[in-house]
């Protein structure tokens, strides 16, 4: 409960009362109740990350809550091929939905943005359209729908991608981008057991 009486979340919470050191007490903790913390810390510290699996774009946007996210994980865990050796499980996938923008959802921000003119310094205006660059994207949001597989064996990771393309085609979703199928190695678009991507590993990509 914040100081002014009305309720805070508890990430806000975390953020504001949490620092670094944190960490380092969960890993140093003996206490039976932060076991699977410290299990989550470890192997995040010695890079045994969920494995990407694959992304499709969807469209139109779709409003994915946290439960919406778990039912596609078990619905992706229940489009399992025909002929496949491997069962996975719906603990097995993590589903991520991703949203990129300019900071106004679909809009362009350009339409938004007043320019002051050096001989009207007093008076702000929006630029026409016609002077405006013609290198802006057609389109200022795009959204992604990543899945993971917490099993990183090559066999179960070659199932999953497979039980990841006819989900998205039993959801006519188009063009699955599954990865690479060679990959055995950290240097993909692995995940965080505490649900956050690896960006330092992406950004050497």
């Amino acid at each position: 409960m914040a100081a002014h009486g009305r309720p805070v979340s508890l990430s806000v919470c975390l953020s504001v009362c949490l620092s670094d050191c944190i960490f380092q007490e969960i890993l140093n903790s003996s206490s039976a109740e932060l076991e699977g913390a410290r299990v989550i810390l470890q192997n995040i510290i010695c890079r045994r990350l969920y494995k990407f699996v694959g992304e499709i774009r969807p469209t139109p946007h779709v409003d994915v809550s946290q439960v919406k996210q778990r039912e596609w994980a078990k619905e992706v865990a229940s489009s399992k091929p025909s002929g496949e050796d491997v069962v996975l499980e719906s603990e097995d996938f993590v589903v991520d939905v991703i949203s990129f923008d300019y900071g106004m959802k679909d809009k362009n921000p350009m339409n938004y943005v007043h320019f002051y003119h050096k001989e009207t310094t007093n008076k702000a205006k929006k630029i026409p359209k016609d002077q405006v660059s013609k290198l802006l994207p057609e389109k200022f949001a795009e959204q992604l729908i990543r899945v993971y597989c917490k099993r990183t064996d090559k066999p179960s990771l070659e199932d999953a991608k497979k039980y990841f393309e006819k989900w998205c085609m039993d959801n006519n979703f188009i063009q699955p981008q599954a990865s690479r199928a060679s990959d055995d190695s950290d240097d993909d678009d692995d995940k965080d057991e505490d649900g956050d991507e690896d960006e330092d590993e992406d950004e050497d990509e």
